[in-house]
């Protein structure tokens, strides 16, 4: 039998431009899916590459202009938005009360310790020690002061309460903190409880005497100190005087939301 051999000289030349000119044509799309690959999953919303975007031929690069690169940013900048305006929103304690309290649709006054175990939300609260004496009395026992229902409750002996928040700043923001105390004692006097407070490890009190400060048994006293530095914690120590006799109390903690203009920029 005859050998035959085939030979095939490929397709007419116009139709192989045309083959190249439709291969050149997908090649910027598949390096736009290339370049989201890399960068991380595609963003929900379709991100447009803008005809400013530019490919390195020598690199093999698609380079993104500057607004595709804020378009692809876009959705990681609002979560992360977010999260710090989830944790700027104010936090209010009431120690020793057994039920949140909100009056007037205000700031609610979340009590601590929880009656089922666990932390507020937002909040992990550590108080040491984890021993410290609960009391709890009806609001109507405070006479005099303001948050009378806040100042009915508390804890005794409790000498540092710490918050971590489960969604920290990206850097210190400056916070109005509130502490709120009373006496309840009717053998408490001048001088028997003494302590020193401490704000993030900086002494704003010294030689601190609730039954001086808020003029005697069954009253309530509010300390207020403005831009206190809080990223990922706050820390409250409640340090005894050797002249004090008794052991501190504390009976509420309002960390106020900074304003704004004051807050960070991404």
């Amino acid at each position: 039998m005859e050998n035959v051999t085939w030979f095939s000289y490929g397709p007419p030349p116009h139709n192989r431009r045309k083959r190249l000119m439709m291969q050149i044509r997908i090649y910027p799309f598949a390096l736009t899916i290339l370049a989201w690959a890399l960068l991380g999953s595609a963003p929900a919303q379709t991100t447009q590459v803008n005809s400013t975007d530019l490919y390195d031929k020598s690199t093999g690069a698609l380079q993104l202009s500057q607004r595709s690169r804020r378009n692809l940013d876009a959705p990681r900048n609002e979560e992360r938005s977010a999260a710090i305006e989830r944790q700027l929103q104010p936090i209010a304690l009431n120690f020793g009360a057994t039920e949140d309290q909100q009056p007037d649709r205000g700031t609610l006054w979340q009590h601590f310790p929880r009656q089922q175990k666990g932390h507020p939300p937002g909040v992990q609260v550590e108080v040491q020690p984890s021993g410290a004496e609960r009391f709890s009395y009806p609001s109507q026992t405070i006479q005099h002061g303001s948050l009378r229902w806040v100042a009915a409750c508390g804890l005794i002996g409790a000498t540092n309460v710490v918050l971590r928040f489960d969604q920290p700043a990206v850097k210190p923001e400056p916070w109005t903190i509130r502490l709120i105390f009373a006496d309840t004692e009717e053998s408490v006097q001048h001088g028997l409880r003494v302590f020193d407070i401490y704000v993030q490890g900086k002494q704003v009190e010294k030689n601190f005497d609730i039954y001086n400060e808020s003029g005697g048994v069954n009253n309530s006293v509010v300390k207020i100190y403005n831009d206190i530095p809080v990223q990922d914690h706050l820390e409250i120590s409640l340090v005894s005087r050797k002249a004090g006799k008794l052991p501190p109390r504390i009976s509420g903690l309002e960390m106020t939301t900074p304003s704004p203009r004051r807050r960070s920029r991404f």
